[in-house]
Parts: C-alpha cells; sequence; structure tokens
C-alpha cells in the first residue's frame, strides 16, 4: 500500500512569507495524491503550487496570508491501499516596532520629593527598554527604581 515515511510538519509563518509542506511516502506506482485544506480540495493557482514525484508530494504556498492558516491533509492511494497525513499552518503577527502608548510627562517636583514617570509600550517581543537623564542610563539602585 501506498505508505507515508516522512509526515507533513506544522508550521508558523509571519503573512508575506512561503511555506512549504512535504511529504515522503513509498508504494507502488502510480499513486495518486490529493491535497485538501479544511477538508476541501486545493486546485494550483499563482500563489500555491503543488509538485509530486515518485516519491514526494510537496505544497508551496507563496506570499502567505491570515486566510492560508488551517488544517493542511495530503492523501496517497495506489491500487494496494491508502495513507494521509495533516499538519496545521498558523500565522504569526508580524513583528512590531516598540511604540508608545503612554509617553513619560516633565512633572515638577519639590527638591527631596518622589518624582514618579509611568510609560507604556508595546511592540514585537524581545524589547529592551531603558531610562535616562541628562543623556545618561538609569540603572535600577539608590535613588531609583523601575519596574
Amino acid at each position: 500500500p501506498a505508505t507515508f515515511v516522512k509526515k507533513l510538519s506544522d508550521h508558523s509563518v509571519e503573512p508575506g512569507k512561503s511555506v512549504i509542506l512535504e511529504g515522503t511516502y513509498t508504494g507502488t506506482l502510480p499513486i495518486s495524491v490529493t491535497w485538501k485544506k479544511d477538508g476541501v480540495s486545493i486546485t494550483p493557482s499563482e500563489r500555491c503550487s503543488i509538485v509530486t514525484t515518485e516519491k514526494t508530494c510537496i505544497l508551496e504556498i507563496l506570499s502567505s496570508t491570515k486566510g492560508d492558516a488551517g488544517h493542511y491533509s495530503c492523501e496517497i492511494e495506489n491500487e494496494a491501499g491508502r495513507d494521509a497525513c495533516e499538519a496545521l499552518v498558523s500565522t504569526l503577527e508580524p513583528k512590531k516596532s516598540p511604540f508608545f502608548d503612554i509617553k513619560p510627562v516633565s512633572i515638577d517636583v519639590i527638591a527631596g520629593e518622589s518624582a514618579d514617570f509611568e510609560c507604556h509600550v508595546t511592540g514585537a517581543q524581545p524589547m529592551r527598554i531603558t531610562w535616562s537623564k541628562d543623556n545618561k542610563e538609569i540603572r535600577p539602585g539608590g535613588n531609583y527604581t523601575i519596574t
């Protein structure tokens, strides 16, 4: 019977990048190969190509979008039997540059009093945030607490 010896692998991909799903199989030829996404047969297009050889089946999606996320399956079949395997393709959020949701603001304090500055930053992790005074980095300790 047609049998997968290397099954499809799950993939996480950033939008715009390519996804390649590949399986390797054995069995007596001819072997028919059927690809599906979420249970629906896939038709090759400008962004989606299917390559089948005597031992491999490859699905390539170019310039992936969020709509390409889903459950993909590949079924192989010959006169002796069939086998199938599947993979999950998920799309990642594109990496975002750090952005201040809340920017620190200048305040007036009396000498000797505490001054609290607050900010909130969003963006792709990991990110490094530093505080500075007079163009010199402030580190926790002494008079400074950073949380």
